[in-house]
């Protein structure tokens, strides 16, 4: 049973921008798609493996010489197949009856909860002053660092962060 359709939704946004990435890989969509779909259902069948493949692969995974992609990378893929399925087993997980009780915060998880919205807001106001001063998006695959879509590029590990604090904490 559905125990929380915010993180079924959040499961399937990185989802299917996972799989765009991966279907428009330039040299192997078709195996990245593939590795992609077994990636996000490794996650989700066992939880805490993303907690070591994803340092792992951090040197390995950028292809950049071969593939002219500087905006979006295969980590990108990894990282967003690791949000898929971490946050599908959340939205589908069972509880304990402990677990299922109302939660109380605290005021330390409160101003934790307004400081991570604070600093998600000030990353989206920086990556929309970036598409503003460099002239409006105009999207590209193969955008370079002089590209409104920089912008995005430098967004993406501040938001890859934030999306992972909850994964990381359940």
């Amino acid at each position: 049973m559905l125990k929380n359709p915010a993180w079924l939704l959040v499961s399937l946004g990185c989802f299917f921008a996972g799989a765009t990435l991966a279907g428009h890989h330039p040299m192997w969509p078709t195996a990245v798609l593939a590795v992609f779909g077994l990636w996000c259902v490794a996650v989700a069948w066992r939880p805490g493996v993303w907690l070591f493949v994803v340092p792992a692969c951090l040197p390995l995974l950028n292809f950049a010489p071969w593939t002219g992609w500087l905006v979006f990378e295969e980590f990108d893929i990894l990282l967003l197949g690791a949000l898929a399925g971490g946050y599908g087993r959340l939205a589908w997980s069972r509880r304990s009856n402990s677990e299922s009780k109302a939660v109380h915060f605290s005021r330390r998880s409160m101003f934790l909860l307004g400081l991570f919205a604070l600093l998600g807001a000030s990353g989206l106001l920086a990556l929309f002053r970036g598409f503003v001063d460099a002239g409006g998006v105009t999207f590209d695959w193969y955008a370079g660092y002089t590209d409104a879509l920089n912008s995005l590029r430098v967004f993406k590990s501040l938001g890859f962060a934030l999306l992972f604090c909850s994964l990381a904490a359940a």
